[in-house]
């Protein structure tokens, strides 16, 4: 399979702020900008979380994974709890080879009492392991969702400054920032993944860890294991190698962020292979805006492609058609202006 030259970005001028220079923290912008509109995918380096903190995440989800199904069923997910363990989740209706575990923010919107999703078990307070059985797991990823929350939100405000530059009059980006990602009701979350070895039996030999699709939300901040290749993205009709690099994150934008573009970035069709010989662990943020976010194309000046989508609603039918097969999956295109 091809491999595709996706940016590699140093982001280190943006985390620093570069004391001062404007210039040096405009042309990370830019670059950031022509990788969404070009790809929708791209690497970042220097982003300032340690290797060390990496490592422990990575050595943490395989202990949990390796762990009896009977010891990880004791944290699976459940009618009116989206957090914690599952080996049942599909992509566009079918079912993917690989476990997850998904966690949120400590201090962020748990409660499905008052989610405007009450009733379908979007939300519910983390559900960790035994400590006797994994003492560090749960302080590993809180303390890691921490970090790169803090650098999905560095690489939004860069990303919302992009279009800043594009457009000739835009609403207030940094309003919007804080608006949206309010902690208290955020919607972003963790998860570990992990795909075990695939051998096909004859029947289906065509099994994906994942099956193509684009991430519903705003912007995702991937970590991938070193020596295992599966990830691919679509472009020009083509499915390209996205191979981990050392000390790096893998960026891509979500479905939000292609509306509020107005269509001027792509969130990138993305899919997961299977491996007969090595299993793999990746492990994704997702940056998701608050329930009540109404995200609509933030050029004003341009005619709008894409009618205003309420995220609790667009997030809920997403979310609805990865437990369940409900025939077509909800997607931005049914949001266009006809």
């Amino acid at each position: 399979m091809q491999t595709l030259k996706v940016p590699l970005i140093d982001i280190s001028p943006l985390i620093s702020k570069s004391q001062g220079n404007v210039d040096l923290i405009s042309s990370v912008i830019q670059e950031i900008s022509l990788a969404c509109q070009n790809w929708g995918f791209f690497y970042v380096i220097n982003h300032n979380i340690k290797e060390s903190v990496i490592s422990s995440v990575e050595s943490e989800s395989l202990n949990f994974f390796k762990l009896p199904k009977e010891i990880k069923s004791t944290v699976a997910r459940f009618d009116g709890n989206f957090q914690g363990y599952s080996d049942t989740e599909l992509t566009k209706q079918k079912l993917d080879w690989k476990q997850i575990f998904d966690f949120s923010p400590e201090d962020a919107f748990q409660s499905e009492v008052t989610s405007p999703l009450k009733g379908i078990g979007i939300h519910g307070k983390n559900q960790w392991p035994n400590d006797a059985i994994l003492p560090n797991f749960k302080n590993t990823m809180t303390s890691y969702l921490k970090e790169v929350r803090n650098l999905g939100l560095v690489l939004m405000q860069a990303i919302f400054k992009g279009l800043e530059m594009d457009c000739s009059q835009i609403v207030d980006t940094q309003d919007l920032l804080e608006y949206c990602f309010s902690i208290k009701e955020d919607t972003s979350f963790g998860r570990l993944n992990y795909y075990p070895e695939y051998v096909s039996n004859g029947n289906n030999s065509n099994q994906l860890g994942v099956g193509p699709h684009s991430d519903a939300g705003v912007l995702t901040v991937l970590y991938q294991q070193e020596g295992v290749c599966s990830l691919q993205v679509l472009k020009d009709n083509t499915f390209y190698d996205i191979p981990p690099i050392k000390d790096s994150f893998v960026i891509n934008i979500g479905d939000m962020t292609q509306v509020w573009s107005n269509g001027r970035y792509k969130a990138p069709i993305h899919r997961v292979l299977t491996n007969a010989n090595k299993t793999r662990i990746s492990i994704p943020f997702f940056l998701n805006p608050k329930y009540s976010c109404l995200v609509e194309p933030l050029c004003p000046r341009e005619d709008q492609i894409y009618r205003p989508i309420l995220w609790s609603e667009f997030r809920k039918g997403r979310v609805l058609g990865d437990y369940a097969d409900l025939g077509e999956e909800l997607q931005i295109s049914h949001y266009l202006v006809k």
